[in-house]
């Protein structure tokens, strides 16, 4: 991964309250990374729990700060002008203040929100949003309490999501698109491509014409 290649990557390790930073013994994928603009700082998140921070629009050092309790995928990260929030595996959701200290959300009913895995997770502007497996959609003011949405009309597992002009658009697993006015009830969009080779299940966009880029 280009990242790995051009990156210092650091573990930080305390023994009687000495802190030091040997390379890291970290080895697996990365999934995404974000830059918070007024914390001046990255976060990058991937497979096995990994998070790394790093300081500074330029850096080329960061520093893992990974939870030993976490060894879920973590899919995807997102941020606000206040924190990191992150989703992954298992239902797993993480936000963070500093993009260093890390605590699990919580859920509005006390229950687990779902151990369905979350693939994306997005700041629309004024919520979080987090979609995944058999059509989880999952929305936070804060990115620590979170409420489940009742989802009509979609029936796949949800990959990707965005929200553009006051309306948000749903990529399925199977290349599905979707688009809603309230994360509730969806209706299918029509790609005009037969072939959906602009519709691929990895990407990160849908179609130029359809999903612009965030």
């Amino acid at each position: 991964m280009l990242f790995r290649s051009n990156c210092t990557l650091l573990d930080r390790q305390i023994d009687n309250l000495n802190i030091t930073y040997p390379p890291t013994t970290y080895a697996d994928n990365f999934n995404g990374i974000s830059y918070s603009i007024s914390k001046n700082s990255w976060v990058v998140v991937g497979n096995l729990g990994g998070i790394f921070y790093g300081a500074g629009i330029t850096t080329t050092t960061f520093i893992n700060y990974s939870l030993n309790s976490v060894s879920d995928n973590i899919n995807s990260i997102t941020n606000n002008s206040s924190k990191f929030v992150v989703v992954g595996n298992s239902g797993i959701i993480l936000y963070s203040l500093d993009g260093t200290n890390w605590n699990k959300a919580l859920d509005n009913t006390l229950n687990n929100f779902t151990n369905n895995d979350l693939r994306k997770v997005i700041w629309d502007g004024q919520k979080f949003v987090a979609v995944g497996d058999y059509a989880t959609i999952l929305t936070s003011i804060d990115g620590i309490r979170w409420n489940t949405i009742n989802v009509s009309n979609i029936f796949n597992s949800i990959i990707n999501v965005k929200y553009y002009d006051n309306v948000y658009y749903a990529l399925t697993d199977i290349g599905n698109v979707y688009q809603s006015l309230d994360l509730s009830f969806w209706l299918p969009v029509n790609t005009n491509q037969s072939d959906r080779k602009s519709t691929r299940l990895n990407s990160s966009h849908v179609s130029e014409s359809r999903m612009p880029s965030s």
